[in-house]
């Protein structure tokens, strides 16, 4: 390739800069190998002059090879150039971007496969483009668990809202239950207070009672109204117990039906 066409594809960069041109790397300012500049002779020298034909031979493979060593060195040296230009800032979180994979690989995809200098370097570089690659697929696979995760996460918190919110009721109802017992259980004691006293009041009447049928005659009138008396209030008050009493075991019962009911449903929620 001409130096003219090295240079026009290289505007942009310095004279002693690298760049990647088609599957070769182009590098400016390369020095002239050392080329001899001597004749073989082909029999139309003098006399002699032949003695010196394996020695110029010898001299110019030597050359030659001299040659290669500078198209190779400076194959290594514009080599390093780029890749210390594409791996410039490279790390971990860098290294996961496919826009920087895309460039490692645009980079091995340019570099000389034939150049031994080169083939380590491009090794290297596949190692990472492999890393790279390796990255993305570790990162991808993390996303796509995180968002599952998140998704159960979230479910989570909104059965656990729901188990909250439905606890709070419960409660609420407990305490409801509670309240409802605890009133049952004060009119129980009101009303089992005002049946002892019906029956201390009645149980005086029939002593009083008692104590009229042992008076004298003479008062058997007067008595027999009392005990009529006596015996209505009596009736009264042994209606009033009853009533009471009747009163009472409704109350009781409703209680039992509350206890159990209060039993059942710790239950069922436990």
């Amino acid at each position: 390739m001409k130096r003219s066409n090295a240079m026009s594809s290289t505007a942009a960069c310095s004279s002693s800069q690298p760049v990647l041109s088609g599957d070769v790397i182009i590098v400016d300012d390369i020095p002239e190998p050392p080329s001899s500049k001597r004749k073989l002779n082909f029999g139309n020298e003098p006399d002699g002059a032949c003695d010196d034909t394996s020695d110029i031979m010898a001299k110019s493979t030597s050359e030659a090879e001299l040659g290669m060593d500078f198209i190779e060195k400076a194959f290594q040296e514009a080599t390093i150039k780029v890749l210390m230009g594409a791996t410039e800032g490279l790390n971990t979180d860098t290294l996961r971007d496919p826009q920087c994979c895309a460039r490692l690989e645009d980079v091995s995809a340019r570099l000389p496969s034939l150049v031994p200098g080169v083939v380590k370097a491009k090794e290297l570089l596949l190692q990472l483009i492999s890393i790279s690659q390796q990255l993305q697929l570790a990162h991808a696979e993390f996303e796509s668990c995180s968002a599952q995760k998140r998704k159960e996460l979230d479910e989570a918190q909104r059965e656990l809202a729901i188990h909250e919110a439905t606890s709070e009721n419960q409660k609420k109802e407990e305490i409801l239950v509670h309240e409802k017992c605890e009133a049952n259980k004060e009119l129980i004691a009101s009303l089992t207070t005002q049946l002892n006293e019906a029956i201390a009041v009645s149980k005086i009447l029939q002593e009083e009672k008692a104590q009229f049928a042992h008076r004298p005659s003479e008062r058997e009138a007067n008595g027999k109204k009392w005990n009529e008396a006596i015996v209505e209030a009596s009736a009264g008050v042994e209606q009033a117990a009853s009533n009471l009493q009747v009163k009472v075991t409704s109350c009781e019962q409703n209680v039992d039906d509350l206890l159990k009911s209060l039993k059942t449903w710790s239950a069922i929620s436990n």
